[in-house]
């Protein structure tokens, strides 16, 4: 197919109430170059290559007579995400350019309402027909036949990358690029103040003492809006550690089955967490930010660091494209090698009952190309692509995180809490957010995270 750009080929995104809406009345409508690894021989590419190409023909690449439905109108593909539109303007541009004569709808909801809003609507025979999932929702609807198997399409990808999405021996979503949270200093401010990038965490606190008393500023900038993030700040601070040792690996497991406490594991690690509040690194105004208004504190020199992801970077360049930006990682408390929180936590998958599956499939098997890889790597620079023997070249700014990166040291310990870790995760979140206000201590949080995890898995049997 000939590539051509096209004008004004996306409609805008819905909102999250008109969906919700939906849902609540039943089954609503749902209104840098890549380059080849040293052990990676050309010819091997250019075989993976051909192999794509013939897994394209095989489900049928969309001809321009299928592109358009009866009335002569083109046909609209409908993409759920729970990222905004500007964090995904490099994947629909080269949606538009590799298939001009379709229309692509991207319908928007917000993370922590996407999981169940998609439920209903994939139950109900009325989602999008492409979806982006995280492990724990390819589980759940690749068991229930919601969406498509596409383990033909994903021959290219590695064992980590097909591993999140795999149900049953079968894998049944692409792999956006990998993600995780670090954090994002201002290197001018910290050069004209003579410092340098914390190499533990007690460091850390000391750099944040600095900033707040004797310069006046806010040392982090973090949206707190959504519990997830501030869950993800008691795994950070330093549980990506405790969730890398061998007993830690399996907390997930042995918590589906209650053999697994958050306060017995869990609270000498979180005590550290604590320190934050203390220091007032964590305070409750952050709880009235979401990650828009943190990127603009950090952005506008308001405060001196951000906890980020890499699709954040480009929002943060985009807002002030002259700043100098560093990034580094707390090493946990007992100096071992860094792991940092993330993973393989998107994919996108195929409704099985969409409108337009065929070519649903074929514009996710071009997303499996080095082709379609750069192109959502491009919206999240800094992160790295899961199919074998290729890499895209980060800038170098990302240079501290490489090791890690290529040593796939990204852990997300969540996602193995079993079929309820979402409404686990997001009340881990809530109780923490009550020792932030000073509600309760940890110890009783914790305490109180247990029961709340006993209750959970009481409902489900």
């Amino acid at each position: 197919m000939k590539i051509s750009r096209i004008k004004n080929i996306f409609v805008g995104m819905i909102t999250t109430l008109a969906v919700a809406a939906g849902a609540l009345n039943g089954c609503g409508q749902a209104a840098n170059p890549a380059e080849s690894t040293p052990n990676a021989s050309s010819e091997a590419l250019q075989e993976a290559a051909s192999d794509t190409t013939s897994r394209e023909q095989t489900i049928g690449k969309p001809t321009a007579d299928e592109s358009t439905d009866i009335g002569g109108e083109k046909i609209t593909i409908r993409i759920a995400s729970w990222y905004q539109e500007s964090y995904l303007t490099n994947l629909k541009n080269y949606l538009s350019e590799e298939f001009p004569e379709y229309s692509f709808h991207f319908l928007y909801l917000e993370k922590n309402n996407y999981e169940a809003l998609m439920d209903d609507q994939l139950a109900c025979k009325a989602a999008p027909d492409i979806v982006c999932i995280d492990p724990p929702m390819a589980r759940k609807h690749a068991k229930s036949g919601n969406i498509m198997n596409v383990s033909d399409i994903t021959a290219a990808f590695s064992e980590e990358g097909k591993e999140a999405f795999t149900y049953d021996g079968k894998v049944y979503a692409v792999p956006n690029t990998c993600n995780y949270e670090c954090f994002f200093y201002n290197k001018k401010l910290f050069e004209e103040e003579w410092k340098k990038e914390p190499a533990d965490y007690m460091e850390y606190i000391e750099l944040c003492d600095y900033f707040r008393l004797e310069k006046n500023m806010k040392p982090l900038a973090a949206g707190f809006k959504d519990e997830r993030l501030l869950a993800n700040s008691a795994i950070i601070f330093p549980n990506a550690g405790y969730f890398t040792t061998i007993y830690g690996k399996t907390f997930g497991d042995r918590l589906q089955f209650g053999k697994a406490s958050f306060y017995k594991e869990l609270y000498a690690d979180l005590s550290l967490w604590e320190v934050l509040l203390e220091h007032e690194i964590l305070v409750p105004e952050m709880f009235l930010l979401d990650k828009r208004a943190a990127i603009e504190e950090f952005a506008t020199g308001k405060a001196a660091m951000m906890v980020g992801e890499p699709a954040d970077y480009a929002q943060v360049m985009e807002a002030n494209p002259e700043m100098e930006v560093g990034i580094f990682v707390i090493m946990d408390k007992r100096n071992k090698e860094s792991a940092m929180i993330g993973g393989n936590e998107c994919g996108f998958a195929v409704n099985s009952y969409g409108k337009h599956v065929e070519e649903a499939k074929a514009f996710v098997a071009s997303l499996a190309t080095t082709e379609g890889q750069e192109a959502l790597w491009r919206d999240r620079v800094g992160s790295q692509t899961y199919l074998a023997n290729v890499k895209f070249s980060n800038p170098d700014s990302f240079d501290p995180i490489r090791d890690i990166l290529e040593e796939n040291r990204l852990v997300a310990p969540y996602y193995s809490w079993g079929p309820h870790s979402r409404e686990l995760y997001q009340t881990f979140g809530r109780e923490l957010q009550q020792v932030v206000l000073d509600k309760k201590d940890l110890a009783t949080a914790l305490q109180d995270m247990d029961q709340e995890a006993q209750l959970i898995r009481e409902e489900e049997w």
